[in-house]
Order: structure tokens, then sequence, then C-alpha cells
């Protein structure tokens, strides 16, 4: 790796791990580094270990505070130079392809790593893998493609003779991963959590519609701010989230507010439109696993904003985008149709129908990209960049930007 590489800003996408339960047991951070394309083969690179550990944009400490475990990709050049110390033991998982052979020297590096509190997940698929490295192993990673459930059986049954965990990756409906839990898989990740767990034929309840009222209000061309702060004001618990928010360190105000309206009026329009969109996303959802889908929409909304706004020639508004981004899991939150949650949002039909994914929709190519950056899909991020015509380090520069602000966002609701 030459030094132009190694000095280039580490971005990352964190996509959540679950357990049987679909409890978030962890984070898989993917490094992604700029250039004329982005690549997310940095495992070589010297300084990602510490890079990881020495970051605040991608909330790592967020993610060790709440108990979680991170797990970072590996080569065996980097566990060889003692690079995974960088990260916290007991917290840090370190993934692995499987090699054919295990250099003695190698094995007894993760010998030491393994008693000083490091675990390991190694990647088998098609190729031959040393069974002394299968041993050692915490969690096998199987990526189940397009397998049947009697493969992922068969798959499963001769993993189990190395008696650990075995992790379910590239899980991307709420189907396959009632077939894998039914085989009996551990872990699991993919794009399951941002689909709907349940499409309920009802309407939307009333407390749900009193959310999705203040939406309805911030979202008008010209909004009614006496009315916003009377339908603040008669709800309690956003009230109180308000003064907090004003109150905390993030805005350092010195007097004292009065109303509702001054509130309002102090933080200014942008600012309490981002926030009460967040808390009432947060408010209206009915998915276990809310807050990675309220902290995704912030982040997706706030990177198809800044795509927007350093490529003014698509002449697209990036509020638009922004909404897009931010009301795109709209049905996983609520886990009800898109369709029937649209009748309750004055939104331009462009965004319906992207927001509904009907073929041929304007913005759809955009929600993608932001997609294939959340998945690590960096070939594909890739081809989206150039079918779009996007200069691709602003687009990571964009991504890295909104990681850090639905971190902040998130610790503020």
């Amino acid at each position: 790796m030459n030094n132009d590489a190694d000095s280039t800003p580490l971005t990352l996408a964190r996509q959540p791990i679950f357990d049987r339960s679909q409890r978030l047991w962890g984070y898989e951070l993917i490094p992604v580094i700029g250039g004329a394309e982005l690549n997310g083969d940095a495992s070589d690179r010297a300084s990602v270990a510490a890079d990881l550990a020495a970051s605040t944009y991608i909330g790592l400490q967020e993610v060790l505070d709440r108990g979680k475990k991170v797990v970072v990709r590996f080569s065996e050049k980097s566990i060889l130079e003692d690079l995974p110390y960088a990260l916290p033991q007991g917290r840090a998982v370190l993934r692995m392809f499987g090699a054919s052979v295990l250099d003695p020297g190698f094995k007894e590096t993760l010998e030491r790593l393994k008693k000083d509190g490091y675990l390991l997940v190694v990647e088998v698929g098609d190729k031959a893998v040393d069974d002394t490295l299968l041993a050692m192993a915490d969690y096998l990673r199987v990526s189940i493609g397009d397998l049947n459930r009697d493969a992922l059986a068969a798959r499963l049954k001769e993993l189990e003779a190395y008696g650990c965990g075995v992790l379910a990756a590239r899980v991307n409906d709420q189907q396959m991963l009632g077939i894998c839990r039914g085989v009996g898989f551990e872990l699991f990740q993919g794009a399951f959590f941002k689909q709907p767990e349940i499409l309920r034929v009802k309407k939307i309840s009333s407390s749900e519609g009193a959310r999705l009222q203040i939406l309805r209000m911030i979202e008008q061309e010209d909004p009614d701010f006496e009315a916003l702060a009377q339908v603040i004001g008669s709800d309690v618990s956003i009230g109180f989230r308000l003064f907090s928010f004003i109150n905390s360190a993030a805005f350092g105000f010195r007097q004292k507010i009065n109303s509702i309206r001054e509130a309002i009026t102090m933080l200014g329009w942008q600012k309490i439109k981002h926030w009460l969109r967040i808390v009432v996303l947060t408010d209206v959802a009915q998915n276990k696993n809310a807050s990675e889908l309220v902290q995704l929409s912030a982040q997706r909304g706030k990177f198809l904003e800044q795509v927007a706004m350093d490529h003014d020639f698509w002449g697209f508004n990036p509020e638009s985008l922004l909404l897009l981004g931010m009301f795109s899991l709209l049905d996983a939150l609520l886990n009800q149709s898109m369709a029937e949650i649209m009748t309750y949002l004055p939104l331009d039909e462009k965004l319906k129908s992207t927001l509904c994914r009907e073929p041929g929709s304007e913005y759809l190519s955009f929600l993608t990209l932001a997609e294939r950056f959340e998945e690590g899909d960096w070939e594909g991020a890739n081809a989206m960049v150039q079918q779009l015509g996007l200069d691709g380090q602003k687009v990571r520069a964009g991504f890295e930007q909104a990681v850090g602000w639905a971190n902040g966002m998130a610790a503020l609701t």
C-alpha cells in the first residue's frame, strides 16, 4: 500500500449484527478508502486499526458504551503485526478469511490474541479452510446467497463439529431470516432489518397519526409556527425533550426560554425540522430495531442531501433528497406498507413514488446509492457513482459527514 493511500482519511460503513431474538449483538465496521474509485478492501492498510480506535466520527465509543461487539476485518499481515491490540480487549472481534494452510507463527499469534480476550470470526465458503483455524474460531461466517432451507441445514450440520456459533451473512429479507433462524443459525447480518417485520392490514393508530401530524405540519411549504408550537406544547414528552435539546452543550444558550414558540425561534427552522423528524420517527416506531432504523434514516437523509449539494448540476433539491433518505425506512419502522403511510404526508409525487419503490422513479438511483454504501457493496457503489456522474471522493466524504451527523443527532433525541 503506498503512502498516499495510507494518508487518505478513513470512512466506515457500519453494519449491525443481530442475535436470534433480533437484539443488537454488535456492528461490523467496514473501512472505505477513497480515491478514483471507492475501495472496501482496506485490511492491509497499516493504520486501519489505529484509525478505528482513534476515530470519533464513527461513534465507536458510543457502540462500546452500549456493551456491543465491534467486528473488524484483519488480514494475516495486520494480525501478525499485532494491530488488533489497537481495539479494546473483550469487545473486538477479528474477522478473517479462512486459510487453507495455517502458518505456525500465525497460529501462535491468534492463540495469544484469543487468550487476551479477542474473539475470532472465520469466513467459510467454497474453499478449503485449515481445520486448526476452524477449531479456534468463536464464530464461523457463512454468506447464505440463494441457498434454500435444506442446503442451509446441511451446511450448518457440517459446521457443528467445530463447536462454535455460526453467523449468517447477506440475510436480505425477513423470509430468509425466518429460514436461517429455523435451521439454527445464531447471528444474522444483512438488509433484513430494513424491511417491515409484519405488514398489517390496518389503519395507522390515533397516537401514530398524532405524531405524523407533526411531520405533516413541518413539511408544508409555509409552516404555521404558532400551530406547531401549540401541538408541541400539548405533548408533554416532545415538549420536555425539546427543552432538553436546547439546553444541551451543543448549543450553549445562556438566556432563559419562556415558551415553545421562543424555543423554535432560537433553534432556527432547519434545526428544529431535523430534530423533530428524528423524534417523530423514534416515537412512531413499531419495530424492535427502531433505534438502528432511526439512526440509519437520519444518516441516509444527510448523505443524500450532501450528495445533492455537492453535485448541483443535477438540479435536484437537497431538501427533497434529505426527506427521501429520512423517510425511506418508514415502512420498516411502522411495520406497514409505504403506500398507506404516504397518505398521511404532504410529499411531492416524485418523492412518494420513489419511497414506494415504483419502477422508473426519478430518485430511485440515489436511494440505491445510499443502500450500497450502508451494505459495504463497493462494486455496486462505484457503479452507481459512475451511472449518476458523481465525484467518488465527494460522495465518500459526504457519507463520512452523514455518519457523524446521524451519531450526533441520535445522542440529542
